[in-house]
């Protein structure tokens, strides 16, 4: 680069200046030491719903279904446009996104059977979630609504790093009060047994 008589000195006023910001008041500088900054975690709120169609919410289309709050949400916040799932399946899908590995890979190929609290299983106790590694980052967090990936004590949400969980362990929840009564009453006499 070639400097000019008018380049240098502008170049020479550019670091002058720089440097006299630099020279504060000892006083000053102290007190800009001491300020403690905290770092503010961003707050994030992952929705995932099963068999919701693209065009099933107000902010990707839908006009026949009302989603206010969800295109609040969307609005303020990100979306997935391209986003695809691991599997076909609800439970392995749900499986590779809090564990961020393909189903396969940890014996998650299939969803769990009905009664998977009385079988055992779920997914291998080894496999980190990535609730446990938001908490060892200081995270609070909270599941809600079905969880179909272990329904006994060691796969339970609270186990896999969510500290609060509110919802199903199993695949799948009838809500009609009429049906889901008589499916309730006959799951809280084989617990007792």
């Amino acid at each position: 680069m070639i400097f000019n008589k008018n380049s240098k000195t502008l170049v020479l006023a550019v670091l002058l200046t720089a440097l006299s910001c630099n020279n504060k008041p000892k006083k000053v500088a102290q007190a800009a030491t001491e300020v403690k900054t905290e770092t503010k975690q961003p707050n994030i709120l992952l929705v995932l719903c099963d068999d919701l169609g693209y065009s099933d919410v107000g902010f990707n289309g839908s006009t026949d279904i009302k989603t206010p709050e969800l295109d609040k949400l969307a609005n303020a916040g990100t979306i997935f446009t391209s986003a695809y799932v691991a599997h076909p399946f609800c439970g392995p899908s749900r499986a590779a996104l809090l564990t961020g590995k393909y189903p396969h890979t940890i014996g998650s190929q299939f969803n769990l059977p009905a009664n998977g609290e009385s079988l055992g299983k779920g997914i291998d106790t080894k496999e980190q979630f990535i609730a446990k590694t938001l908490q060892e980052s200081g995270y609070y967090t909270g599941a809600i609504g079905k969880w179909h990936l272990g329904a006994t004590e060691e796969f339970h949400p609270n186990q896999r790093g969510f500290t609060d969980f509110y919802g199903f362990l199993g695949g799948g929840h009838n809500y009609f009060p009429e049906q889901y009564q008589a499916q309730y009453q006959k799951q809280k006499k084989l617990r007792k047994k």
